[in-house]
């Protein structure tokens, strides 16, 4: 089962996607603001068509769905709509929908199982455009915890016995 948990902008959010949220405040939510080398190889950037999964325009060669699916999930991806887990990502994709009606930025954190991993990310989500003309979402995941799974019952011990993010991205 997928768990996506709204969490504040404000008290919740870490030093990478704190930075993420100050650059889009910078770039008036200009899709270019994030194309540097700080921020562009781990973004996501998804063209708001109206639908309930967006499709994507843009996946950074270091962000987390090259980890979970490799580099071909991720060269395949511009063009295609929802993630290569499809129900992994219908479950966690209604929170677009909120942020296409309130053009505010939405921090979450995701929890579930992928890839036979159990995950634990949050993702901050922002709506903004791209050319000045195109509604786009930009996309932030940041790497919580994760842990093999062997099945649902193991979830309850993601904290537990769990690999923490920088150790994770390191390995």
């Amino acid at each position: 089962m997928t768990r996506v948990k709204a969490r504040s902008l404000e008290t919740e959010c870490d030093g990478f996607l704190q930075a993420a949220h100050q650059r889009f405040q910078i770039s008036g939510g200009h899709v270019d603001g994030f194309m540097d080398r700080t921020f562009s190889p781990f973004i996501q950037v998804l063209y708001d068509d109206g639908e309930p999964i967006p499709s994507y325009v843009y996946v950074g060669p270091r962000g987390l769905m090259t980890r979970f699916y490799g580099q071909s999930a991720v060269d395949g991806a511009p063009g295609t709509r929802g993630l290569p887990d499809r129900k992994f990502g219908r479950s966690c994709a209604g929170r677009y929908a909120e942020v296409r009606w309130t053009r505010a930025p939405a921090l979450d954190r995701v929890s579930g199982k992928t890839q036979g991993l159990w995950v634990e990310y949050d993702r901050l989500i922002l709506p903004c455009t791209l050319g000045g003309r195109m509604p786009t979402f930009v996309v932030f995941l940041h790497l919580q915890r994760t842990l093999r799974a062997q099945d649902a019952s193991c979830a309850r011990d993601l904290r537990a016995r769990s690999t923490t993010a920088n150790s994770w991205a390191n390995s």
